[in-house]
């Protein structure tokens, strides 16, 4: 009976060892896998380090081209805007000429009609004088006309008069 436990204390040393052995290899296995993630993790480490420095980068050279496209953009409104004021001042130059224009005509206008103005001015007053002509004429023609009627009752009380004379 002691060999039957001897035999089965050697079956469990045995076993033992082989758990101790399995147990070795488990600890090897989690000590490689630690490694592996070690190392994996500073490969990650790494590359999100490059990726970081990658978009950095990029993030500069995208601000730059945005600051170049702000400089270039101003610079083209206002290559624009003057280009603008230029039309809008020839247009303004060629407004002013056409006022000048319409005002020469204007006071072109002004002094034919103040020609025609002084012109009836003048009518008026050779109207005026040929009207104070006219009437001093009709006073002398009334005048006249009295002198006559009465010349002519004269004559007709004289030819009364000499008619009974005569008879």
């Amino acid at each position: 009976a002691a060999s039957g436990e001897l035999a089965a204390l050697q079956a469990a040393s045995g076993e033992l060892a082989a758990l101790q052995a399995a147990s070795g290899e488990l600890a090897a296995l989690k000590a490689l896998q630690s490694q592996q993630e070690s190392e994996h993790f500073s490969e990650l480490q790494e590359h999100l380090a490059n990726v970081t420095s990658e978009r950095d980068l990029a993030l500069s050279s995208l601000t730059a081209a945005q600051e170049e496209a702000a400089v270039k953009l101003e610079q083209e409104v206002a290559r624009q805007s003057e280009g603008e004021a230029e039309v809008q001042l020839i247009v303004e130059q060629d407004n002013v000429k056409s006022l000048s224009s319409s005002l020469s005509e204007v006071e072109t206008q002004i002094e034919t009609y103040q020609a025609q103005l002084d012109e009836m001015q003048a009518k008026c007053e050779q109207f005026d004088s040929v009207s104070a002509d006219l009437g001093k004429s009709q006073g002398d023609m009334a005048s006249l006309q009295l002198q006559y009627e009465s010349l002519d009752a004269d004559l007709g009380k004289s030819k009364s008069e000499l008619d009974d004379l005569q008879k």
